[in-house]
């Protein structure tokens, strides 16, 4: 199941347009802890991995004309600032808003699909095009390198032990 979602999402980034807003504690919680969570899979990574992530991540933001990735930093809303990584899934036909919580029961909120859209679209288009900093993908490199350098000394350091 998990490779057939990984071929989806690779056709995906090869194929449409996509922007991303990423939060920039996302890029050093995963230097870090080196969990993904790929639809609702948690996955944890060995420093080697996450180095060939983060390189991969690096090349796609410079080779791959249809990926936008920009970095929020700091707090855009306070809804949800005691929850941690709040994610939500917009498609065409779909839409969810998960939450993690300690009753897993409970942590999915499918809103109405509609009024969900329109509200995050104004948002995304607001936070895309009125955030100077987001608007600067060195900088999303520079940050994409910095976690490069840190996992680079991390493997190294693993490897001396």
């Amino acid at each position: 199941k998990l490779i057939h979602m990984q071929q989806i999402t690779k056709r995906i980034i090869e194929t449409s347009p996509i922007r991303i807003l990423v939060h920039s504690s996302a890029f050093s919680n995963f230097v870090v802890t080196g969990t993904l969570d790929f639809y609702g899979y948690k996955i944890t990574l060995t420093y080697e991995q996450r180095l060939r992530y983060m390189k991969h991540l690096q090349e796609l933001l410079t080779t791959k004309y249809n990926l936008h990735l920009r970095c929020i930093k700091g707090k855009v809303i306070t809804d949800y600032q005691h929850i941690p990584n709040p994610t939500i899934l917009l498609s065409d036909g779909f839409c969810y808003l998960r939450l993690e919580s300690h009753n897993p029961t409970y942590n999915i909120c499918i809103p109405n699909k509609l009024v969900v859209n329109d509200i995050f679209h104004q948002f995304f288009e607001y936070i895309w095009s009125h955030d100077e900093e987001l608007n600067d993908s060195q900088s999303l490199l520079e940050v994409v390198q910095h976690a490069i350098y840190s996992l680079e000394i991390m493997c190294s350091a693993n490897s001396v032990q």
